[in-house]
């Protein structure tokens, strides 16, 4: 018989589970918590370690699915380390970071019991942190434009073929003498080549390579001193090899455009032209990935614009002449190899 005498204090209680042998399963994660108090204060030119916990209703620490969200404020948030339901973060705001930021990381719910599944408080846990300019005041940097390579706010590539690499650059001019920060919002669709999250230009240029590590859809943020610029990325797999299904739809001679519709599986246009039979002339396409039920319209410098048509693509065939015959002529539509893949005659 085992006596226990207690004293007068302060006692913590904690469940403990015992099973008997080596083959005990441990339960599923009942909660996640943190191990450091859940504010911190820190300058834009500091970053902030964080790490929480998955345990049982045990208190025993499990194994679990983790994500982690910036849901106020702005930065980059990465994990470091994973072992044994403890998990480290590191959060690193932007240059141009102030105020609150809130950093919640969520329990999965297929890594918790079923009672506690469908309970939000017990599948979360939120860190604050207020972040303020360095003690000798925010470095002044001029106001700049990210250069994606695509031109544009999104982009669509291949992973796994000729285009599984997207280069975005910081012009020359204007000047950027300081630092600008990359952050990948989902890690597990890719990550810089570089493997730095910033990047110094002491000549005011520079250029970061981002690869995909597998097919989805994730946002790459470019931000230095007070500018900040965001390129939506969608990745996909490279598609086996298919026949290009596609059909000119309109061909209109006096507006000089041509529209047609994609119905294929992925595919990029780089390579492919349009070609106009009357006067013989070609237009090259740049690369551009298309998806099913994708609609193309190619102009010319003779297009009025309220002629333009509703469309998800329009290139431009940057000439001053006119290239569809008013009297009657034949557009036709031809891959990379030059296989045919439509035409439309007027």
């Amino acid at each position: 018989m085992l006596h226990v005498e207690l004293k007068r204090g302060t006692y913590s209680l904690q469940l403990v589970k015992v099973g008997v042998g080596t083959q005990t399963a441990r339960d599923k994660a009942a909660y996640i918590t943190d191990q450091n108090r859940r504010s911190f204060n820190i300058t834009s030119a500091e970053s902030q370690r964080i790490t929480v916990e998955t345990r049982n209703k045990y208190n025993e620490r499990v194994n679990a699915t983790v994500n982690d969200n910036i849901t106020q404020g702005n930065g980059t948030i990465r994990r470091e380390k994973a072992s044994g339901g403890e998990y480290t973060y590191r959060y690193l705001p932007f240059e141009n970071t102030t105020g609150e930021v809130d950093v919640t990381f969520t329990l999965a719910k297929n890594s918790t019991a079923p009672d506690v599944a469908a309970d939000p408080e017990a599948r979360t846990v939120t860190t604050s942190i207020t972040v303020t300019p360095p003690a000798n005041g925010t470095a002044t940097q001029p106001e700049y434009k990210i250069d994606w390579d695509e031109q544009a706010s999104s982009t669509r590539f291949i992973a796994g073929g000729d285009s599984d690499n997207l280069i975005f650059t910081i012009p020359n001019k204007p000047q950027l003498t300081g630092s600008a920060n990359f952050a990948i919002e989902n890690q597990d669709i890719g990550e810089l080549k570089s493997g730095q999250y910033t990047q110094t230009f002491t000549d005011g240029g520079g250029s970061v390579t981002f690869n995909s590590s597998q097919s989805g859809s994730t946002r790459v943020i470019a931000s230095s001193g007070t500018s900040q610029d965001t390129l939506n990325v969608t990745v996909f797999p490279e598609p086996a090899p298919t026949n290009v299904t596609a059909n000119i739809t309109e061909l209109d001679l006096d507006e000089e455009y041509v529209k047609f519709n994609y119905t294929g599986k992925p595919v990029s246009t780089e390579g492919w032209k349009l070609h106009d039979e009357g006067q013989n002339y070609d237009f090259t396409f740049p690369r551009q990935i298309l998806t099913s039920s994708d609609t193309v319209v190619i102009t010319t410098n003779k297009t009025a614009e309220s002629a333009v048509p509703d469309t998800d693509y329009r290139f431009n065939w940057s000439t001053d002449a006119y290239i569809w015959n008013n009297g009657g002529d034949i557009a036709t539509l031809l891959d990379a190899d030059g296989t045919f893949i439509d035409d439309l005659e007027k």
